[in-house]
C-alpha cells in the first residue's frame, strides 16, 4: 500500500458523498440548480429539466434548442439581458449554501464528451467574496481540445472597484 495514500485515508474520513443512485433528479437538500445565462458570455440557458439522474449516474444534457430569455430587454448593454433566445439549452448543479469544505479530498467518476463547443466541468470555488478573490479549483475541466485541472485566485479584495 503507498504510505502517502493510507495517510491521507486516516486524516480524511468520508463526510459525504452522492451517487446517485436514487430517484430522477439530484437530492434539493444537497444540490441546487443554476438557471438561465450564468457566466463567461456563454450562449447556452441553464435548466433544470436538463440534469436528471439515470442508471446510477448524474446526467446533464447539453444541446441545440431554442429558449426564450424571459428577463430579455431590447437595447441593454448587459449580456444576460440583451439576447432574445439562447441557441442552446444545458444544466448546471452546485452545493453552495448546501455543502462546504474548507480542506479536502474530492473524487469523481466523470464519462465527458470531447468535442469542440463543450466545456464539461468539475470545479470548486470558495464561499466568501466575489471571484476570482475567493479562488477556484477546477478538478477536471474539458475545453480548448484538451483536458485541464487548474487553480487560480486574486489578491486581497480590499481597494478594489
Amino acid at each position: 500500500s503507498n504510505p502517502s495514500t493510507a495517510y491521507a485515508s486516516e486524516r480524511f474520513g468520508l463526510v459525504w458523498s452522492d451517487e446517485f443512485n436514487s430517484g430522477t433528479k439530484p437530492n434539493s437538500q444537497d444540490w441546487i440548480y443554476e438557471l438561465g445565462f450564468i457566466r463567461n458570455q456563454e450562449p447556452q440557458w441553464y435548466q433544470e429539466k436538463n440534469v436528471a439522474i439515470r442508471d446510477g449516474m448524474l446526467v446533464i444534457t447539453g444541446k441545440p434548442d431554442k429558449v426564450r430569455n424571459p428577463k430579455f430587454q431590447p437595447g441593454s448593454t448587459d449580456w444576460k439581458l440583451n439576447r432574445e433566445f439562447a441557441p442552446f439549452s444545458s444544466g448546471s448543479i452546485k452545493t453552495a449554501g448546501k455543502r462546504g469544505w474548507r480542506y479536502g479530498r474530492f473524487e469523481a467518476r466523470c464519462r465527458i464528451k470531447a468535442e469542440d463547443g463543450l466545456w464539461p466541468a468539475f470545479w470548486l470555488v470558495g464561499d466568501e467574496g466575489q471571484w476570482p478573490y475567493k479562488g477556484e479549483i477546477d478538478v477536471m475541466e474539458y475545453y480548448q481540445q484538451k483536458l485541464h485541472a487548474n487553480a487560480c485566485w486574486k489578491g486581497s479584495e480590499k481597494g478594489s472597484a
